[in-house]
């Protein structure tokens, strides 16, 4: 029974019934059944003391034993340590806790066990938005209108967010407090920011002369110190940044598709979610995509756009292009262009990339940190593909799995150790019991009472009787009779059956 409920929830039974009762009403047994074997050892082992000159006393102390735990004690001292009355001893007095200590046995523990429903992570694994049939213009602008004002508010959201905190993501809905989901890949869109200040050609200024405080950025076709030489096939827009602090320093910043796997999880109720890593390995291959057409129809075909391998998931690939990919590059060029200056500026300038770029500069504070610098465009850059990620929607999700506390059942069989060295004992005192029987050429007489009454020989039961007998044993008959034993009684035949009379 214990194997079987081991490492199982904990079971759930009528009437209220636990695992416990049942533990103790087998233990009930399990007593009864060393303790009987026990009891008849004993009153088998009573006549095999007699093979010597005892006292008969001693009889008694054989017979109280057989029923109970303080004679075995006194058994085990009137013996003088005579080991089966010890093994005896020992049986019967541990038997007082067989119930308590094998209850010990099992214990409830808690562990988190999966529950329903599963939660979901959304994630992309497509970048193709539909195309539209030529004569199809007025649903054309409509749909890309829209879809760039959506590019154009998750830049400015991300822009918009703490360059020193990550941009935040969509909490995935945990049915429980605990949720795991493993290693989840999505199609994202990463920055890359390169330092290309020592490939500035500037001449050399007095400090007066500096612009202190000014950013600017330029978009494509101006820098491209990096774009034809670092991932060309998954590039989708970048930009060069020149600020001046203390001295011009210039950066380079690429965005551009990847597969990102990150480790989501949710731990009492607070949720994780560890990057674990990003890669951009792509390939050509051939995909679907949708076109609709003028009556509102949705054709599905096939085409070559670049893929992205999806780390250990052998031939999956997240593919991207299209169109949709040309209008997210516009909103990219868009926002990462102009200038601004603490000089004069314009309170339109305020709210867009450059001065964004400022803010995060700061004070003189990090100007003298080419690392700390660099650190703020890295962030503003980042989060700005966050937010992008956030953005987009898509049919697939990874499934998790929900957690919740179960109680179950763990079983100590260290504990069974117990009342298995208990039955053990039991059957070494019955094997003794036997072969010193069988070696005597005794009978099996066990708990038998009949034997006692013809035992004693009749020509020294007479002699007792009379008190003329042994002085040593006839002191001991008299004080026996004495402590009212039961010694002076006579059991007598009627012309049926047996009957007890008085002295």
């Amino acid at each position: 029974m214990l194997r079987y409920f081991n490492n199982k929830p904990l079971p759930q039974w009528p009437l209220g019934l636990t695992l416990n009762t049942a533990i103790t009403l087998l233990a009930t047994f399990a007593r009864a059944a060393f303790i009987v074997p026990v009891s008849e050892s004993l009153s088998q082992l009573k006549w095999l003391w007699y093979l010597r000159a005892r006292p008969l006393k001693d009889f008694q102390d054989f017979d109280a034993a057989s029923r109970g735990v303080w004679g075995s004690v006194q058994l085990a001292k009137t013996t003088k340590g005579w080991s089966p009355s010890v093994i005896s001893m020992i049986v019967l007095l541990t038997a007082i806790l067989t119930s308590t200590l094998t209850q010990s046995t099992v214990t409830y523990p808690t562990r988190l066990a999966p529950a329903l429903p599963k939660p979901v992570v959304p994630r992309s694994v497509r970048f193709i938005e539909p195309e539209f049939e030529r004569d199809n213009e007025i649903e054309f602008y409509t749909y890309y209108y829209a879809l760039e004002r959506e590019y154009d508010g998750a830049i400015q959201v991300g822009l918009s967010h703490s360059h020193d905190s990550k941009f935040p993501f969509d909490q995935p809905a945990c049915p429980t407090t605990e949720c795991v989901w493993g290693v989840a890949s999505t199609l994202g869109v990463c920055a890359k920011v390169w330092n290309i200040t020592e490939l500035l050609n500037r001449p050399l200024l007095e400090p007066e002369h500096f612009n202190w405080g000014m950013v600017t950025l330029n978009r494509e076709n101006v820098l491209q110190h990096t774009k034809d030489l670092q991932m060309p096939k998954v590039s989708l827009s970048y930009f060069s940044i020149i600020y001046l602090t203390d001295k011009v320093r210039a950066a380079e910043v690429m965005f551009h598709f990847c597969v990102q796997q990150y480790n989501v999880s949710v731990h009492d109720n607070v949720v994780s979610r560890e990057l674990i890593g990003a890669t951009a390995d792509a390939e050509i291959g051939s995909f679907t995509y949708e076109t609709k057409t003028k009556t509102g129809e949705t054709t599905i075909g096939m085409d070559d756009f670049f893929g992205l391998k999806v780390p250990g998931e052998p031939g999956i690939k997240f593919p991207y292009g299209g169109t949709g990919q040309s209008w997210l590059r516009g909103s990219l060029q868009d926002a990462f262009n102009g200038t601004f200056s603490q000089v004069g500026a314009t309170p339109s300038e305020k709210g867009r990339a450059p001065s964004r770029f400022f803010a995060g500069f700061g004070s003189g504070d990090i100007w003298d940190s080419d690392d700390a610098l660099m650190e703020v465009i890295v962030n503003i850059t980042d989060n700005v593909a966050r937010s992008l990620l956030s953005r987009r929607e898509d049919s697939t999700n990874v499934v998790g799995e929900a957690l919740k506390p179960e109680t179950y059942v763990q079983v100590r069989w260290a504990w069974l150790a117990f009342i298995s060295s208990q039955i053990v004992l039991s059957i070494v005192l019955l094997a003794v019991a036997i072969i010193m029987t069988r070696s005597a050429g005794l009978g099996v007489v066990k708990s038998s009472t009949i034997p006692a009454f013809f035992a004693v020989d009749t020509h020294d039961r007479e002699l007792l009787r009379s008190g003329k007998g042994y002085p040593k044993q006839q002191d001991e008959m008299d004080s026996l009779l004495k402590d009212g034993l039961g010694a002076g009684w006579k059991l007598g035949l009627t012309d049926r059956r047996w009957m007890l009379h008085g002295r």
